[in-house]
């Protein structure tokens, strides 16, 4: 297999782990893959896909743990703005993502309530409310989560991502991971559902998810549940349906 000629690899649709970068380009580099291919990205539907991405021929930053999704696209701005006030936030702060630009869309089909809420954002009431959470440091944008998935535990703020990367690199039983919260006894508590390779051992991957996500995070799950592989809900792109599998852990909770 001779991958030499391939110059470019957009990744994107799901947050881009450290670790799963430099597992794909050490296992593809043999056949030729030049380290430089892999393109992560950041875009969604309503801006009709593209919004940024690492420029070409260029390493993958990374900084902090999180991936850089690159520049934006030539035509194109993006801004941090604090969610609630919607002021500016200063380089390397983590707020909202607003987009700018000519393949933003005007608004959605039929639904001006919806249109006035995410598509008049911003001074000229232009810009798009993304509802996902980054920062800017050196005009590359980094991803960090989603307003509407923060879990609020024991007063800390919980990007699920963060805690599904914990859970996924911890044990070898780990296929992947989904977290959310439930109610608890005093507020919401930290659910993990992993979906498992193996049937066997699965106490001693219980334990290390808990520790690792306790240690990590500073919050110990109240659950941690393992599924069979496919078994943890996703839509037809890939995402994981942190509410759905929410919901299901509750129905099967009783």
């Amino acid at each position: 297999m001779d991958l030499s000629k391939i110059r470019q690899l957009f990744c994107g649709s799901e947050p881009i782990q450290p670790n799963v970068v430099d597992e794909f380009v050490t296992r593809f580099e043999p056949f030729g893959l030049s380290s430089t291919a892999l393109i992560p990205c950041y875009g969604l539907a309503e801006a009709t896909l593209f919004v940024a991405g690492k420029r070409a021929g260029r390493q993958v930053r990374v900084d902090g743990g999180v991936v850089s999704c690159g520049v934006p696209a030539a035509g194109h701005e993006v801004r941090i703005v604090d969610p609630e006030s919607g002021n500016p936030c200063p380089d390397g702060e983590v707020g909202e993502i607003q987009v700018r630009g000519p393949n933003v869309a005007a608004g959605y089909f039929h639904d001006s309530e919806a249109t006035e809420a995410a598509f008049r954002a911003g001074p000229h009431r232009d810009a798009l409310r993304t509802g996902d959470l980054g920062c800017l440091r050196d005009g590359e944008l980094f991803v960090t989560g989603r307003i509407s998935g923060l879990i609020v535990v024991a007063g800390r703020n919980l990007h699920p991502q963060d805690v599904e990367a914990t859970a996924n690199t911890c044990h070898p039983a780990v296929f992947r991971s989904v977290a959310f919260s439930v109610p608890g006894a005093s507020g919401e508590d930290l659910v993990v559902v992993a979906e498992r390779r193996v049937t066997t051992g699965l106490a001693d991957a219980r334990a290390a998810i808990t520790a690792a996500v306790t240690a990590a995070h500073g919050v110990r799950p109240r659950d941690v549940e393992f599924v069979g592989i496919g078994r943890i809900p996703r839509t037809t792109s890939g995402k994981l349906r942190r509410a759905e599998a929410r919901r299901r852990y509750l129905e099967a909770a009783g």
